[in-house]
């Protein structure tokens, strides 16, 4: 098929407009926030499944319960936002160490851990690595 340049001129704007319509879509659906974590027993060096992790958010001084689930078999909690949108603001991950090793009959000093972190970009990734053990840890994060 042959177009003339009149025509293509013509089409132009629109081709253009389509274009930039499917980047912006592409472009928001993968620079959404996502939070992760991924648990490691530091006894075992083994990931850490089935560890109840929460997600909350600072909202007017008060901590607003955003989400909650288990590490899957690899030791990780990935996206706990899900379809959520987020913005920037203060959020907390929580950790129910107690309640895991309660399960498994070892007995720990540490009830919980909680992180508490500023997003600042809702294009990022933020994901947090806690190190666990039933009498210490570490944790940190990073994007």
């Amino acid at each position: 098929m042959i177009v003339q340049f009149s025509e293509y001129r013509k089409l132009l704007p629109f081709m253009q407009s389509r274009a930039v319509e499917k980047l912006s879509t592409k472009t928001n659906e993968s620079t959404k926030l996502r939070i992760s974590t991924y648990i490691v027993d530091n006894t075992k060096g083994l990931p850490i499944s089935g560890l109840q992790v929460g997600l909350y958010k600072l909202m007017d001084g008060e901590w607003t319960f955003l989400n909650e689930c288990n590490t899957n078999m690899k030791g990780l909690f990935i996206n706990p936002l899900g379809k959520m949108d987020c913005t920037i603001g203060r959020y907390k991950l929580r950790f129910d160490v107690d309640k895991y090793f309660t399960l498994r009959r070892i007995e720990t000093m540490i009830p919980f851990i909680e992180f508490i972190f500023d997003v600042k970009n809702v294009n990022s990734h933020y994901h947090v690595l806690l190190l666990l053990s039933p009498f210490s840890y570490t944790i940190y994060g990073g994007t």
